[in-house]
């Protein structure tokens, strides 16, 4: 059940002021007002992700409630003259401000998002105010159809708006990243990196149509590529199209990091970029980002090294791992490895790694 803004100011006049006179004229005049508020406001607000007061925040606001209460009549006037002064807008900040309550433990912090606690089972990963609502919306429906083709991802429970920022509702999933288990376990590369190639694929025996196209999204990146010459943006556009098709669901950002176990078995996450088309894709992707990713900078030489060492391993055992189940070869992968690269340039990669790929981008480009 959720609540809506009106409720929740019902129930509070009702349970603050139970004696109090013309408490319905406030009532009637919220309505009239509101109604006036929202035919202005309805076609410049999204319908997709409204600021909802769920059960658990009704639970935090009533902690509030004996701290407003009034008993005394001249009190009593005073709050009726100030309630009908009391614009819709400000009633509506008011409550999101105190909806705002219910963020609980700040868990983590991704590249785009932060995560927090919601209530019991549940988190909400909060995304930068910066980032465009359409990639916010194409992660919430790439998840939801993922648990439509009943792969393993976490539940989704919808959106939610707070303070300019836009979130999503996730099922709380308990356990740790496939990066933390092989550098807490070096020994089980082989092992996890199986694991790692049968999750893979078995995203890509599932099909849609309900999401984005890949040759499309491949597109629109190269074309927002800085780093690349008009020319370069051409030439590499011009050589996606030759590539083959598909119909696969591809998750486009298929790492170790994006996938957690649980008691339940390991769970795939972030979405944002998912796509329709060639698998193969998606493996290339997957190994640009084992391979060129850069590590940060502060790492001391011995660590780095041995980062490096099991990520080579780890890729190793996985693509051939993956060859194992799936019909095809490192040549059908290869083919993509030159756009997947220039795509990659947008997503502010560290200025090292740029630096590599943009020279691997040319040598290709002159081999073509």
């Amino acid at each position: 059940m959720k609540l809506t803004y009106f409720d929740l100011l019902y129930c509070l006049i009702d349970m603050s002021w139970p004696n109090l006179k013309n408490r319905m004229l406030i009532k009637v005049y919220m309505w009239v007002h509101a109604g006036e508020m929202w035919i202005s406001q309805v076609q410049r607000t999204s319908e997709r992700m409204p600021h909802r007061i769920s059960q658990y925040e009704v639970r935090q606001i009533s902690g509030i409630i004996p701290l407003v209460h009034v008993s005394t009549q001249q009190t009593e006037n005073i709050f009726v003259i100030g309630m009908l002064c009391l614009t819709f807008t400000t009633l509506q900040n008011i409550l999101k401000g105190v909806a705002n309550m219910s963020l609980g433990q700040h868990i983590g912090k991704g590249n785009t998002a932060d995560i927090y606690m919601w209530e019991t089972g549940v988190i909400i990963k909060l995304f930068d105010a910066k980032l465009p609502d359409f990639l916010i919306e194409q992660e919430l429906l790439a998840n939801q159809e993922a648990e439509q083709l009943s792969l393993p991802v976490p539940k989704t429970y919808g959106a939610k708006s707070i303070e300019g920022r836009q979130g999503i509702l996730y099922e709380k999933i308990d356990g740790q990243s496939l990066t933390n288990l092989l550098f807490q376990d070096p020994p089980s590369v082989d092992q996890k990196a199986r694991e790692f190639a049968s999750l893979h694929q078995l995203i890509h025996q599932a099909k849609s149509d309900r999401l984005p196209s890949l040759k499309e999204i491949l597109k629109r990146n190269i074309q927002h590529a800085v780093s690349l010459t008009e020319d370069e943006k051409a030439n590499i556009t011009e050589y996606v199209y030759q590539l083959p098709d598909g119909e696969q669901v591809c998750h486009m950002d298929f790492h170790p990091d994006n996938i957690l176990y649980s008691a339940s078995g390991p769970k795939i996450i972030d979405w944002m970029t998912a796509v329709r088309g060639n698998s193969f894709a998606d493996v290339a992707r997957t190994m640009v980002i084992l391979t060129y990713a850069s590590l940060p900078p502060s790492l001391p030489e011995d660590v780095r090294q041995a980062i490096v060492k099991i990520r080579n391993q780890f890729a190793s055992h996985y693509v051939q791992a993956y060859f194992q189940q799936v019909e095809g070869s490192m040549e059908h992968v290869e083919q993509w490895y030159l756009p997947i690269m220039a795509a990659r340039l947008v997503e502010g990669v560290p200025a090292e790694e740029k630096k590599v790929l943009l020279k691997e981008i040319r040598h290709r480009l002159a081999n073509l």
